[in-house]
């Protein structure tokens, strides 16, 4: 979710991830300090009011997908988050807006995003907050109908390709982190479509997008001795942590949060 501070321009939130993925890929040793197999299986948090949200605007007939931190924990070891983000197909956008108010939100700001996107913040009376997201063109409409066959929890979310796409744009930090976790625990299959997309909608950012998917397959290793590292998800042995950041030897099979 985007908060109400400027934003920055995007060369500078991109420059700032390039000198990230450059220092940890020198510094990231095999393991987080955590049990991420045991976190992958974790039951995910779902509010009632999250449902209710949708219900306006697929009333309606517009088509939506959960986006954001709640459909990242899909795919990855959940954070805590509970403002809920929505994205839709931006010429259904101003549509949208008036069914919100209609249904008794209220409108808190506009939101600043980059490359066409345009956004609008919302909160009801309890106080929960709630992004709409417009994505234009071709790639914004294959995200929302790819989403009406990924329906998690009983919403339609935004499937991993696009979810990566759409934190590859906003490029804060915390997108970073969770592109990586998020392809660290993906199988070598939706790896291939995340490849796909990106390549096709982003095609600058795809060395980026594999040192992403480095960082995160050291994160879900634990050290082994002999140099050996042992996935924490599927409890396959993989290569060592230096082949790892080389890009050699299989991938994690893992298929719990991996779903396209």
């Amino acid at each position: 979710m985007e908060h109400s501070s400027p934003l920055p321009p995007q060369s500078q939130r991109l420059a700032v991830r390039r000198a990230m993925l450059a220092f940890s890929m020198r510094r990231q040793r095999a393991g987080a300090g955590s049990d991420l197999g045991a976190l992958m299986s974790s039951p995910r948090r779902v509010r009632a009011w999250w449902r209710r949200a949708l219900a306006p605007l697929t009333r309606r007939g517009i088509k939506v997908a959960v986006a954001g931190g709640i459909a990242a924990n899909a795919y990855m070891p959940p954070r805590f988050t509970e403002d809920l983000d929505l994205a839709l197909m931006l010429a259904d956008l101003d549509a949208s807006n008036a069914l919100l108010a209609g249904a008794g939100w209220t409108f808190l700001r506009d939101l600043e995003l980059y490359e066409g996107l345009r956004g609008t913040a919302w909160a009801d009376a309890d106080r929960h907050e709630l992004d709409l997201i417009g994505i234009p063109g071709e790639w914004g409409r294959q995200a929302i109908e790819e989403a009406q066959s990924n329906t998690l929890d009983g919403m339609p979310t935004m499937t991993l390709p696009f979810m990566a796409l759409t934190k590859l744009v906003a490029a804060r930090v915390q997108d970073t982190a969770d592109v990586s976790r998020m392809l660290g625990a993906a199988s070598d299959e939706a790896l291939g479509r995340v490849r796909v997309v990106i390549g096709r909608y982003r095609r600058a950012d795809r060395d980026e997008l594999e040192q992403m998917i480095t960082l995160g397959r050291l994160e879900f290793a634990t050290p082994q001795t002999r140099g050996s590292t042992t996935c924490r998800v599927c409890g396959r042995r993989l290569q060592s942590a230096a082949s790892i950041r080389a890009g050699a030897g299989p991938r994690c099979a893992a298929k719990e949060r991996s779903r396209p």
